[in-house]
């Protein structure tokens, strides 16, 4: 048998990009692309039927549903889940926009196979799935629920959602114009901005040193109160948002990219379930093709 080389098995794969026409024939694609449209109730009933429930390869693909009304639905497959269960960080994000009418909301978690981060959504109590670092955005509800399922693992906020909270109070105090214009509001916004870069034990005594410095006016001891409130001795403990000993990536905004693109697909806000479970059915099918392509030696994470 000849002997391949990589570049001939590189020839040979499909893009991931082209996989959403490639990956199936085309009966099975016309099949897959029935996009019913229903009620809720109908929607269930719907969803008893293996296509819905299944990758493009035919696998099992939602492996959990829970309720009744408020139904929960979990997609993934048992390999996604192994190599989830084998990450030692993960990252988390939720979004609202494609959500279908009948829920609330899509909640991923992703983790990386190699040097490209994959989504990975998951039934994270059917493994042994003890992550020892939670990579997260700072709403309290999603992490009240990990620090409930996993209370041994590192909660991280990501460094993006803090800057970003830090520049909305910046402009809900009417600071938006002092910041380009007065040196000194510059600086201190951009203090309080990089508090997660410093070693922990070095946080408070900067921001006291910030303090001394700061512009007296109304706008801006708001600012710094909610700093000291919200951040230094507030509802976050320090260790959850300082990033100054972090390997690997800060932020999470891969994954705010990743739902970029989910909403660019469905086209539409809060789109038909079936409509949105296809588009995850695709995306499982292009990331199986990256994973082999990473195995092989092809760089996987380029992209068009």
């Amino acid at each position: 048998m000849k002997k391949l080389q990589k570049s001939e098995m590189h020839h040979g794969m499909p893009r991931p990009w082209r996989l959403h026409k490639n990956c199936l024939p085309s009966k099975v694609r016309d099949h897959h692309s029935i996009v019913p449209d229903t009620n809720c109730t109908q929607a269930y009933q719907i969803l008893d039927q293996g296509k819905f429930r299944q990758t493009t390869s035919r696998e099992p693909f939602l492996q959990a549903e829970d309720g009744d009304i408020n139904k929960l639905l979990i997609f993934t497959t048992a390999e996604n889940l192994r190599q989830l269960c084998t990450a030692d960080t993960v990252y988390c994000d939720g979004t609202f926009y494609t959500a279908p009418p009948m829920f609330d909301s899509i909640f991923t978690i992703h983790a990386f196979v190699g040097p490209v981060m994959f989504p990975l959504p998951t039934n994270i109590i059917s493994c042994n799935f003890h992550p020892d670092r939670v990579s997260l955005d700072f709403e309290c509800a999603s992490r009240n629920a990990v620090s409930h399922v996993f209370p041994n693992a590192e909660l991280k906020g990501c460094l993006f959602h803090y800057a970003k909270a830090i520049w909305k109070k910046t402009q809900e105090y009417g600071l938006q114009t002092q910041y380009k214009d007065v040196p000194d509001v510059n600086k201190l916004v951009r203090r309080a901005a990089a508090l997660l870069l410093l070693p922990l034990d070095r946080v408070e005594d900067y921001w006291l040193h910030a303090l001394e410095n700061a512009p007296q006016s109304d706008a801006c001891t708001k600012l710094t109160d909610y700093v000291v409130l919200t951040w230094i001795e507030g509802r976050y403990p320090q260790p959850t948002w300082n990033h100054h000993l972090t390997e690997g990536p800060r932020t999470n905004n891969r994954l705010e990219g990743w739902h970029n693109k989910l909403k660019k697909r469905v086209k539409t806000a809060h789109p038909n379930i079936f409509e949105i479970i296809n588009v995850f059915k695709k995306e499982q099918a292009a990331n199986e093709v990256k994973k082999v392509q990473y195995a092989a030696g092809q760089d996987a994470g380029k992209s068009k």
